[in-house]
């Protein structure tokens, strides 16, 4: 079968459909328009466009809860059924303040992705949100605050036990340790956290105060979210000190997916074997696409014609 242009648009439009949907995101109800096929692949909005509710009659749909840059990463990753890759994001954040704004759109993409219930995207979107956490961490000396952000958001936001809880309160105990603070329960930093002559001490202590303090300040309203991280503190000692976290396998190797979420086994193994297999798989599909390119082309030569 020959293969032609107009038939692969012709089989991209019957994909979409042609009726489209209108959604107002976050308080300000940013308008989005969407396919309605498209979207509808998708559980949660399935319910509400298809099943004969209000939102499936009028075509619309508020969301003020969310937020309207999160959502553009979805509807980006809807349509190209991909997340963007990072060695391409990178080349455009430029400067800090871009970093940490792209970091932060994540962790609202994360947070919608586990309240629509959407299989796999946490993860493929976890797996990013570690990537921008190194170069945050190449580019900044004071990753606790932005841990600090981070955690307020997603424990207002996410239930018990999720993935981004895990991650964010792991990279603030790994930050703080990395200051030379082995705690937040004492009124003061001990002594002997702080080594060096009794001025440099002093100085540095006084950060490490300072520090803890802003914990507290954090946490004040949030038990569970101190309780958190007292917790995480204490699983970690000078011989066992708690590693950046990279990714899930360098944290923690007895558990690859340690801020994945898995239901199955079957479907962590997958996601385990990917570590290994992902470039070859990718380069082979690349020679694949290759090859069926040059079959069709060697089948009917004037297909570039047509």
């Amino acid at each position: 079968m020959t293969l032609k242009i107009f038939d692969l648009v012709t089989y991209y439009y019957s994909e979409l459909g042609t009726e489209e949907v209108t959604l107002y995101v976050g308080e300000a109800r940013k308008k989005f328009t969407v396919h309605k096929k498209l979207l509808c692949k998708i559980d949660f909005f399935l319910g509400a466009f298809c099943r004969g509710f209000k939102e499936g009659v009028e075509n619309t749909m508020d969301l003020p809860e969310d937020h309207p840059e999160a959502f553009e990463l979805f509807i980006d990753w809807v349509y190209k059924a991909k997340l963007p890759a990072w060695e391409d994001m990178e080349k455009l954040l430029v400067s800090y303040a871009q970093v940490v704004a792209y970091h932060e759109h994540l962790q609202k993409f994360y947070i919608f992705a586990e309240k629509t219930c959407i299989p796999i995207l946490p993860n493929k979107i976890m797996d990013l949100l570690l990537l921008v956490n190194m170069t945050l961490r190449a580019m900044d000396k004071t990753l606790p605050d932005t841990y600090l952000r981070a955690l307020a958001a997603a424990y207002d936001k996410t239930t018990e036990g999720s993935p981004l809880r895990k991650l964010f309160v792991h990279s603030l105990v790994w930050s703080l340790w990395d200051l030379g603070i082995r705690n937040v329960e004492e009124d003061l930093v001990e002594e002997d956290s702080v080594e060096g002559d009794s001025v440099g001490a002093g100085e540095a202590k006084a950060v490490q105060q300072g520090w803890v303090e802003r914990v507290w300040e954090a946490t004040s309203d949030r038990v569970d979210l101190f309780e958190d991280i007292v917790t995480e503190f204490k699983a970690y000692s000078p011989e066992n000190c708690p590693k950046f976290p990279r990714d899930s396998r360098w944290v923690n190797e007895a558990s690859p997916c340690y801020f994945h979420s898995h239901d199955t086994e079957g479907e962590e193994a997958r996601c385990e074997g990917s570590w290994e297999t992902e470039i070859a798989r990718k380069l082979k599909q690349a020679i694949d696409w290759q090859v069926e390119l040059i079959r069709v082309v060697a089948q009917d030569r004037t297909w570039f014609m047509r």
